[in-house]
């Protein structure tokens, strides 16, 4: 087995060393100057498609003793160990990417009910005012917004905050301002996955598993091709399931634009409320940011069932 491995960790570091011989590091997605008043702000794009490209540039490696790794068990272990430390910071990179467009979702769908919760305010206030409703209605309405303005508040912070983190994992300089691009989409065909013949492919590639056969200790071996299997099973699975997920909302997507139809038709003729229109509204919004996110999720899904083809089981 070890020969397998042997194989694989010169091949990862080979590409590698390439890659810093006669790459030039070049910007993830884009980067562009634009002038606001008398300053010059540089934009920075974060393309998930360049974001293993971009880490991997700025990651170390033994390039620099490339006879001693060759020629050294102890190095070709060094080596892959440090590709699985490379590559999971790759996956942290893109994890931040999922997590922040996940918190613009769930920013948008908070702004769509915005107006909602301020009119059940402002109507509350009304009523309390003609004794139709209690002080208590208006404090319980007054706090349902106050709370929906907090979560947005929250929201953004913990997206500052990610972007903090992108700007520290890709050594970009404080004065960059970071855009992070929407999640790409693919149609994934789930009756094309091979699951019978990824396993066994996986396994040979799992670099937990590599570095357990080096150990020499066959219960430590043993042991971690169990765990390994199971979690490969656990993104198989994931993945189904949001393959089912997307699949259920698209069947379903015409119908929540024809109730949201419905209720525009019936507010301009004034057989429904104002609040009773909006809500409707924040309904059919929300369905699409809701459905936006499995697709998301899906995808999100995806390459995790990828990196764990490729050995790297990744939470």
């Amino acid at each position: 087995m070890r020969k397998q491995y042997r194989k694989r960790a010169v091949s990862v570091a080979a590409i590698l060393f390439i890659s810093f011989i006669l790459v030039p590091i070049q910007v993830m997605g884009t980067e562009t100057d634009s002038t606001n008043a008398a300053n010059m702000i540089t934009t920075y794009t974060l393309l998930f498609d360049k974001i293993q490209q971009e880490v991997l540039e700025k990651s170390p490696d033994v390039a620099d003793n490339m006879e001693t790794f060759l020629d050294s068990d102890t190095g070709l272990q060094a080596q892959y160990t440090r590709d699985k430390a490379n590559y999971s910071v790759v996956w942290e990179v893109q994890s931040y990417f999922f997590q922040y467009n996940g918190l613009q979702k769930q920013l948008n769908s908070g702004h769509a009910q915005l107006p909602i919760l301020e009119n059940q305010y402002n109507l509350t206030k009304i009523k309390a005012s003609y004794g139709v409703a209690t002080e208590q209605d208006v404090l319980t309405a007054e706090k349902s917004l106050t709370d929906l303005k907090n979560n947005l508040t929250s929201y953004q912070k913990e997206m500052d905050d990610i972007l903090k983190q992108v700007r520290y994992q890709l050594a970009l300089k404080s004065d960059v301002k970071i855009i992070v691009d929407s999640v790409p989409y693919e149609n994934i065909d789930f009756a094309n996955i091979e699951y019978d013949q990824d396993l066994p492919n996986a396994m040979g590639n799992s670099y937990d598993i590599g570095l357990a056969d080096w150990s020499g200790d066959s219960t430590k071996l043993s042991k971690t091709v169990i765990e390994f299997k199971s979690s490969f099973q656990t993104a198989y699975g994931n993945l189904k399931t949001a393959v089912e997920k997307v699949e259920y909302n698209d069947h379903y997507a015409t119908i929540d634009q024809k109730t949201f139809k419905l209720a525009e038709i019936k507010y301009k003729y004034g057989s429904i409320t104002k609040q009773e229109y909006l809500t409707e509204e924040y309904n059919y919004i929300n369905a699409q940011i809701s459905n936006d996110q499995d697709k998301n999720d899906l995808y999100k899904a995806y390459v995790k069932y990828e990196w764990a083809k490729k050995g790297l089981i990744v939470n």
